[in-house]
């Protein structure tokens, strides 16, 4: 499709903003984005369609799902109960209410798998299969087969269960076999999984996640670490991932790593402040929800420290656990906003910072020229009201690749 929106707010990822500005597509791809009328060599030869008064922003990047959760009030409970069968329904219906809300790419950390004799069983892998072949809609995923824990750990209800770093080396490799893009660690316990002791006690250790570390990056796999306790984050940096995940107890040491690492920081605070605040009515366990509510304010202390610090932040929801349905990531840029970003700021960081922490910074997550055609019209302007995007009836386009996948403007009417 050679495509020319004309007349919008344009947020394009790096900071800039272009004001009643175009962007033009040439099939798949972005060539030229700017402020004010676009020149007549494009405009004679693209299809034009006039969207003044909407703000175009690059497609929302949420680097922390479960599309095979729901956002039940036990995710566990759900992958016990269900076929998995029903399970990958739930997970198409998932990336649907993704795509709607203007999401086109999500990193999958941890999804339910099945043993198949004719290829890899999980649900991300296949349904970012069906996706691509058209068979559902739904945002580009990146997935990570089943998480790494230790026996008995957080997750093992779902996750690859294995100890010492052998034991650590041949889940990477078995998962990696099993097409896996990224690779995620269990470093500490976590919320969803009842143990006698700590929940955020260290589980995986450093030398074992550091095994697996290796394994990765040999295939040229990033990683990530669920790790909540402050030895346990730092256990997880010490064995060098990519990326942090919810690290609610930060202290100055562990900040101090991240910086000297570059690693980043996906807080996921959003589905706390949801458990805390409706989780009683919707029958979230108290094993769950009684330490959410307990944390919650030292979890928002953490991301107040890390955005003072520096420490590069991405979007992350964990969308799917407990009381977060998929389709609302953008809760988690309202609780950035509150600790301090600026709205700018929270955009960045569920757009090119995002699309830096998976290493897709070259394809997508700024419009620019050359980049992927990802974008999202919006009915409003989110540097003036973040909260707008959460409304998905303001969400006036989608496009992945180009293709309109949510069409509420007419961008495959006729030409003008």
């Amino acid at each position: 499709m050679d495509l020319l929106l004309t007349g919008a707010k344009i947020i394009d990822g790096t900071g800039r903003v272009h004001e009643r500005g175009y962007v033009w597509i040439d099939g798949a791809v972005i060539r030229g984005v700017g402020a004010g009328a676009p020149p007549q060599t494009i405009r004679s030869a693209a299809k034009r369609v006039d969207v003044a008064g909407k703000t175009i922003l690059p497609g929302l990047i949420d680097c922390h799902v479960h599309v095979c959760l729901d956002g039940g009030p036990s995710p566990a409970h759900q992958l016990a109960s269900e076929s998995y069968a029903m399970t990958v329904l739930r997970a198409a219906r998932n990336a649907q209410r993704l795509i709607t809300s203007g999401v086109t790419t999500v990193r999958d950390l941890s999804s339910r798998c099945c043993s198949e004799p004719s290829g890899p069983g999980g649900v991300a892998f296949n349904l970012a299969q069906a996706i691509a072949q058209g068979i559902c809609t739904g945002p580009r995923i990146l997935q990570a087969g089943s998480a790494i824990c230790m026996t008995g750990g957080h997750g093992f209800w779902f996750g690859h269960e294995a100890d010492g770093p052998d034991g650590v080396r041949h889940a990477v490799r078995s998962e990696l076999k099993n097409r896996a893009q990224v690779i995620k660690f269990m470093a500490t316990g976590g919320i969803a999984t009842m143990t006698a002791g700590d929940r955020f006690a260290p589980q995986l250790t450093a030398d074992e996640m550091s095994a697996g570390v290796e394994e990765a990056r040999k295939m040229g796999a990033r990683t990530a670490a669920h790790a909540e306790g402050a030895e346990g984050i730092k256990n997880a940096l010490r064995a060098g991932v990519d990326s942090i995940e919810h690290g609610t107890y930060l202290d100055d040491e562990a900040l101090g790593m991240m910086l000297d690492r570059g690693t980043y920081y996906v807080p996921t605070v959003a589905v706390r402040r949801r458990i805390a605040e409706d989780g009683a009515r919707g029958g979230v366990p108290p094993f769950i929800l009684d330490v959410v509510q307990r944390v919650l304010e030292r979890h928002v202390q953490s991301l107040e420290k890390a955005r003072k610090a520096g420490v590069r932040i991405a979007l992350g929801t964990d969308a799917g656990a407990s009381m977060f349905p998929h389709g609302e990531s953008a809760r988690e840029l309202v609780e950035l906003v509150a600790a301090g970003f600026s709205p700018m700021e929270a955009l960045r960081a569920g757009t090119a910072h995002a699309a830096a922490l998976l290493g897709m910074q070259d394809q997508i997550g700024t419009l620019e020229d050359g980049k992927r055609a990802d974008l999202v019209v919006v009915d409003g302007d989110p540097l003036s009201d973040i909260a707008m995007l959460q409304d998905v009836n303001r969400i006036e386009a989608v496009l992945v690749d180009g293709e309109p996948v949510v069409d509420r403007i007419a961008v495959t009417r006729p030409g003008t």
